[in-house]
């Protein structure tokens, strides 16, 4: 639908997880079979377009940069012992990395970064032709629980755990050639941190503060944080940085504000897990 909420229109029923095309052209999604997950499929913007690529337990889809490739996670279970793997936009020449879950790629399309665990750190890097992956980010006295990817830089921004500081979450930032997190203090927090999204110029980060029943604006290098008047989560950016939209918890409404906190409006009853379309 377009950003005014007009001309909504229905692309794929029983999705699981999506993901747009860097032209905004396809979206990739992943979709259910009665109670099973049932491969990895291609819609043109306009629902003019079908093509399966792919059968079986897969989920988690992400593009490369340059869209010419596809990461994906095969068989997604609760139970963990999932598989990483990469292969071309058109289904073709699929390639297993390694196992871990939530892969996503850098900016620059040398590197996808991994959490090892199901739902929880250590992350890892690895390159997506394959080879040795290497340890990114070292989960201490808890665990790293998401990260996201810098739109600019090669760097995560990602959410630690401190279990033995009374579950203290902090956002950390962790560059490609760098060997010590910067945890800034004013991201740091006695409560539940999580749904990081970066701007996309790459200068702020949004998250839902749990504490504060609300989601949080911050300036990555330095303060002030902005509450906006929202209760959100799954934030997405719209490609010019003026707006964000979001749901309540993966549920509906969904609803649109204006990063100066302004403008708060509902989109659609039922709609969740927003993602602006490239280049709209």
């Amino acid at each position: 639908m377009n950003a005014n909420a007009s001309g909504r229109r229905r692309l794929a029923s029983c999705v699981s997880t999506f993901a747009w095309s860097p032209d905004g052209q396809r979206i990739a999604f992943t979709g259910y079979n009665g109670k099973h997950l049932d491969g990895i499929r291609l819609v043109s913007a306009d629902g003019r377009f079908e093509r399966r690529l792919t059968r079986g337990a897969d989920d988690e889809v992400t593009w490369s940069p340059d869209g010419q490739r596809i990461a994906f996670v095969r068989g997604w279970t609760t139970l963990g012992a999932h598989e990483i793997l990469t292969m071309n936009a058109n289904g073709t020449r699929a390639r297993a990395l390694a196992r871990g879950d939530t892969p996503k790629w850098s900016h620059d399309g040398r590197t996808i970064a991994y959490l090892a665990d199901s739902g929880s750190g250590p992350i890892y890097r690895i390159a997506p032709n394959g080879g040795r992956p290497h340890l990114f980010v070292r989960a201490h006295a808890g665990d790293v629980t998401e990260f996201a990817w810098s739109p600019r830089e090669p760097q995560i921004a990602y959410v630690a755990i401190d279990q033995g500081a009374g579950d203290l979450s902090s956002i950390c930032f962790r560059g490609v050639g760098g060997r010590i997190s910067r945890c800034p203090a004013w991201l740091t927090e006695d409560n539940l941190i999580s749904d990081l999204a970066w701007s996309p110029d790459g200068r702020s980060l949004v998250f839902d503060d749990e504490a504060l029943g609300s989601m949080v604006l911050a300036n990555t290098s330095a303060r002030p944080r902005r509450v906006l008047p929202a209760d959100g989560s799954n934030p997405s950016w719209s490609p010019d940085g003026r707006k964000i939209a979001f749901d309540r918890a993966g549920f509906g409404p969904t609803e649109v504000v204006n990063v100066n906190g302004t403008g708060l409006r509902q989109l659609v009853a039922d709609g969740s897990y927003p993602s602006w379309q490239p280049g709209r």
